[in-house]
């Protein structure tokens, strides 16, 4: 007898070639920057799950450069990496990327773009941080010439004992006409007499933060017209209560830290960032006259979030015509004068949350309609909005909420929807009557329905087969618990309390399985329970209790099992519990209570047949 064993691991080495993705790379600030040559250089933040076999920077004078372009290998591994690239024309821009390579292939990270000084241009570096206080300290070090900061430059008079910027006398920042480069952060805060910074037009890079910050004199920020590159985490311009128009920055391609604007209060307007393609978040809050910012109508992809919040005059949202992709989140909020969401034809993908809440004016949300999948929804606290009748082209979510919409009449859209993995809320609606729309949804989790005044019905749901659990509880104008024909299985449970003008249930007639509980209470009104008709199989408690009107129960026919108690109690006017009776005959062996009716009777009296009077 021969036996033959294969120990080939070619099937793990396969899925272990599946999980290998591409790595990820960001692109360091250039600086230095001299007639032929730059500084610059990379850091590999993810290695895709394989080993960095190259890496380095990748050069052209058009744009979207690779290694099929001119490139500097600066060997294996991921460490992050700084180097010169010499050997460059005179007086020519160029673009640059880091790139980063493993066995799935090159990645590259964003792109900057600098020009090269010419022939005339004087090199002269600082080296080390520097902070300019007053007016004649500016004048003085710009008289010195330099083209590069090495280290950060603040120009405030910033008191480290108080963290209070200080009152300085600086009027202008013509001096320093001659930077190019700061290697480090710069810092514009806190002076209260600028009425322009035209004198830092020919900066390229800033290696740190950029902050402009309380120069409540400046009113149109119209600068940084070369600026093509900032490599902090953040791009600031906030609190500068004079500013009406932000212009310039047309340089800046692609951002990968946050970008804020924030609590500018005359702000008018954003024409800056006009060639803007990317960045890892923007956040515009708090800019009290803001009527728009079509400045950022080139951006394609945030890779984090959008958050609009706060802007008490912006009307309508119309930039944003060519994105196409949010990371992580949307977030348009408490926007008092906002009526409408036109902005985003081309938003297809958003991999977080929607956030649409507290906007006063806000009628409907029709912008969206190219989203296809949204993993959380939340649709909060806008009173104006009487129909959501967008997001028709999703087929998924994991969350969806629609709460304290005061005017909400009707839910006509989510018309491709048939998947909801875990929440729907439809909660505090006060003159929501129908929920039309999703008549598609095959699917929810917990699906929550409560105080929703006017509701008069869900037809919408009708072809839901399975869910979670279910809770209908406190909506008063509902008269009767109909549809749902098409579920079969409840996996948890189902709690139908304090509908105060419900009159008869008499649906979920294909449901056959309830796995845990099964609550109908105090609804005052409600006579009539007669669906329920094929559920065999009640996991832990059925409990009918506190609904005073209700005469009979002829529902549950098939039921044979619930597993630990049987309640049905105060219901004042209940004489017929005939629906029970095959369970009572399959030999109920749980915790009973049948009291507080018209007509109370015991499991002999079901097996005698005396279930009615």
């Amino acid at each position: 007898m021969i036996l033959s064993f294969n120990c080939s691991n070619d099937g793990d080495e396969n899925r272990t070639d599946d999980l290998i993705r591409l790595p990820e790379v960001t692109t360091t600030a250039a600086s230095g920057i001299t007639q032929t040559s730059v500084a610059s250089g990379g850091n590999v933040t993810n290695n895709g799950g394989a080993e960095i076999i190259n890496k380095g920077l990748c050069w052209s004078v058009n744009p979207n450069p690779t290694i099929d372009d001119d490139f500097q290998g600066e060997g294996l591994g991921s460490e992050s990496f700084n180097t010169i690239i010499e050997g460059l024309e005179i007086n020519t821009t160029y673009y640059l990327r880091a790139f980063a390579t493993n066995s799935k292939g090159t990645a590259y990270g964003n792109e900057i773009s600098f020009k090269t000084l010419d022939s005339d241009s004087n090199v002269l570096i600082y080296e080390g941080d520097i902070t300019l206080r007053s007016q004649k300290e500016v004048d003085e070090f710009g008289e010195k010439g330099y083209t590069e900061v090495t280290g950060y430059l603040h120009i405030n008079n910033y008191d480290p004992i108080s963290q209070d910027n200080l009152p300085t006398d600086i009027q202008n920042l013509d001096a320093l006409s001659t930077l190019t480069s700061i290697g480090g952060d710069l810092w514009i805060t806190g002076n209260n007499e600028l009425t322009n910074v035209d004198g830092l037009d020919n900066l390229v890079s800033v290696g740190g933060m950029f902050d402009f910050f309380y120069n409540d004199s400046i009113v149109e920020l119209n600068a940084f017209h070369k600026l093509s590159s900032v490599s902090g985490f953040e791009l600031r311009i906030i609190g500068n209560d004079g500013l009406t128009v932000i212009g310039g920055f047309e340089e800046i391609t692609e951002y990968g830290g946050y970008l804020n604007i924030s609590r500018n209060r005359s702000l008018l307007t954003m024409e800056g960032f006009a060639n803007l393609r990317s960045s890892s978040l923007v956040i515009i809050r708090r800019n009290n006259a803001l009527l728009e910012f079509d400045g950022l109508n080139n951006l394609e992809n945030i890779w984090l979030d959008l958050e609009i919040e706060d802007n008490p005059s912006l009307s309508t949202i119309s930039g944003f015509g060519k994105l196409n992709s949010i990371g992580r989140r949307l977030r348009l909020s408490n926007n008092s004068s906002l009526e409408s969401i036109d902005a985003f034809p081309s938003l297809t993908s958003l991999d977080g949350s929607l956030f649409i809440m507290d906007n006063e004016t806000l009628k409907d949300i029709n912008g969206l309609n190219g989203l296809s999948g949204i993993p959380n929804i939340t649709i909060f606290n806008n009173p104006a909005m009487t129909n959501i009748s967008g997001l028709n082209n999703l087929t998924s979510v994991i969350s969806l909420q629609i709460t304290n919409n005061d005017m909400l009449s009707g839910i006509t859209g989510f018309q491709q929807l048939s998947v909801i993995d875990r929440i729907f809320n439809i909660h505090n609606n006060n003159n929501l009557v129908n929920i039309d729309g999703p008549a598609n949804l095959k699917s929810v989790g917990y699906l929550s329905i409560m105080e929703n005044g006017s509701l008069m019905g869900f037809e919408g749901l009708n072809n839901l087969e399975s869910l979670i659990s279910l809770k209908v509880i406190n909506n008063n104008g509902l008269r009767s618990l109909s549809g749902f024909e098409n579920l079969r299985t409840i996996t948890e449970h189902i709690e139908i309390t304090d509908n105060s003008s419900l009159r008869s249930i008499d649906g979920f007639n294909n449901v056959d399985l309830i796995g845990n509980y099964l609550f109908i209470e105090n609804n005052q009104s409600l006579l009539h329970i007669d669906g329920f008709q094929k559920v065999s199989e009640i996991g832990e408690i059925l409990a009918i209790a506190r609904n005073f009107d209700l005469i009979d129960i002829k529902g549950f026919t098939e039921l044979n099992t619930v597993g630990n108690f049987f309640n049905i109690e105060l219901n004042n006017g209940l004489m017929d519990l005939c629906g029970f009776e095959l369970l009572m005959n399959s030999g109920f062996e749980g915790e009973y209570n049948v009291s507080g009716g018209r007509h109370n009777p015991t499991i002999q009296d079901f097996i005698d047949g005396n279930c009615s009077l």
